[in-house]
């Protein structure tokens, strides 16, 4: 909508969109989606959630240890170790924590600290 906008702009004439159809949305595409039939059966739904990691393949992943997950989840931080700086480098955006492929914690990197921003519930 706002590239028809901007060319109708540039050129000094009205614009608008006669359609408009998302084809993706960062990882997910079209032909991932269900359609509105499938939503009603259970068995489908299932098979096609993402658990764990898999839910967020957009982000950058940190894999952490069972002690470190306790920590992130009871909201302290943790020392940023080397195996994390190979998972994400060092840039401020945030990254998932994950444990056994579990999620644990969206985390921000500060210095050698990561910091959770977001604690998942823990079942």
């Amino acid at each position: 909508r706002a590239l028809a906008r901007d060319v109708g702009k540039a050129v000094g004439v009205p614009a608008h969109l006669a359609g408009l159809r998302r084809t993706h949305s960062g990882c997910y595409a079209l032909a991932d989606a269900l359609c509105g039939s499938d939503l009603s059966q259970a068995s489908v739904l299932l098979q096609a959630m993402l658990t764990g990691v898999e839910a967020v393949p957009g982000l950058p992943q940190v894999a952490v240890c069972e002690r470190e997950a306790n920590e992130l989840r009871h909201g302290r931080s943790i020392v940023s170790n080397q195996e994390h700086a190979q998972c994400w480098q060092r840039t401020q955006c945030l990254a998932v924590a994950h444990c056994n492929n579990a999620l644990v914690a969206l985390v921000r990197q500060k210095g050698d600290q990561l910091f959770p921003v977001r604690v998942f519930a823990v079942s």
